[in-house]
């Protein structure tokens, strides 16, 4: 079961009830951008996402994937062009596992995504609203 923790109508965050570790929205991440690591993706991939897939190593940029993650830390999902989270999800591989599979398989796994149902519940806030100079100026 999912909780959803939410401020004026906004969904923030999530928490999965077997963990009980929140999980920021996309709505979060537009505010607090350097909340979580963050990779790209091309956005041709949203449409896959958004019909339920789970992000695949090779959608991923290899210029983008961080220095160190382990299985199962979040992570923040962007299009190529903008810092602004499209996705948030979990890794399903640690870093070791995925370079030893040739960066091939599942990447992450995908909790929340832009114009996904929970984002329908906020305030349907456009993701051209939120690029990285936009950071600071809008508020809660």
């Amino acid at each position: 079961m999912i909780q959803v923790h939410s401020l004026d109508k906004v969904p923030l965050f999530m928490t999965l009830e077997r963990d009980n570790i929140p999980i920021p929205t996309v709505y979060t991440l537009w505010r607090i951008p350097d909340l979580l690591p963050r990779v790209k993706m091309p956005y041709i991939v949203l449409d896959k996402l958004l019909g339920g897939a789970n992000l695949m190593l090779p959608g991923i940029y290899r210029s983008s994937l961080p220095n160190h993650w382990d299985l199962g830390d979040i992570v923040a999902i962007c299009g190529p062009d903008n810092g602004a989270a499209i996705g948030v999800g979990v890794w399903a591989v640690s870093r070791q596992q995925a370079f030893d599979n040739g960066l091939k398989g599942k990447g992450i796994h995908i909790f929340q995504l832009y114009q996904d149902q929970l984002w329908s519940f906020g305030p349907k806030e456009k993701i051209t609203e939120h690029s990285l100079s936009h950071w600071g100026q809008s508020s809660f």
